[in-house]
């Protein structure tokens, strides 16, 4: 980076860089946002659950961490007497097809989890796309993460049961905002933590229909 030109990194940070600000989610509430639907898809009455957590080898950071952290932190708090495990399974991104044949191989498991949670939308949009292949779509739940256009089109049609995704009309006006305080002086926030929020099928329909 040239001395004097302002950087912002969004979602995914360049840690150790010479950016001025990173635009990105709060990873410990959105994984407290994907602990709360956990209890709601497994119910005020269940006796027990498995959770699955697709994470991405290759990421170095923290964020993922932070992330299991709120969703072990949420059930714990929200399901005292309910044991649920919550375990992570790595996805293989460093080829073209390593991420559809990783998260394959998790869906023809016999030993499938009640629910997996997607940390991405390539994971998410690998995920559903092999329970339909699979025909396991209703015997394992998922939960995705942002909502692009297939990603609402399954949550609507309930092979997802429901995707979280941050506010990107507010990370678009934060990166304005910081580059802004940057050019007016000098500095600006190290960090700025956007909102995200849960889309289930009804949401998605009205999303999709305003398309």
């Amino acid at each position: 980076m040239e001395s004097g030109i302002p950087v912002v990194t969004v979602l995914n940070d360049s840690t150790g860089s010479l950016r001025q600000c990173f635009v990105g989610n709060n990873n410990y509430n959105l994984g407290q946002d994907y602990g709360r639907q956990i209890v709601e898809l497994l119910g005020e009455d269940a006796d027990g659950g498995s959770v699955l957590v697709l994470v991405d080898e290759d990421r170095t950071d923290t964020s993922q961490n932070l992330i299991l952290l709120g969703i072990r932190e949420t059930l714990t708090q929200e399901l005292p007497d309910c044991p649920v495990t919550v375990d992570t399974a790595l996805v293989d991104n460093t080829g073209a097809f390593s991420s559809e044949e990783s998260i394959r191989d998790i869906l023809l498991n016999e030993q499938l989890p009640d629910i997996i949670v997607c940390l991405d939308e390539i994971h998410t949009r690998c995920a559903y796309q092999a329970a339909v292949d699979y025909n396991q779509v209703g015997t394992v739940r998922i939960l995705g993460y942002y909502d692009s256009a297939s990603i609402l089109e399954a949550v609507s049609k309930e092979i997802l049961s429901a995707t979280i995704t941050p506010d990107t009309e507010q990370m678009g006006r934060y990166c304005v905002q910081a580059l802004e305080e940057y050019a007016d002086t000098g500095y600006t926030n190290g960090y700025m933590a956007v909102d995200t929020y849960l889309i289930t099928k009804a949401e998605a329909l009205r999303m999709l229909e305003q398309e």
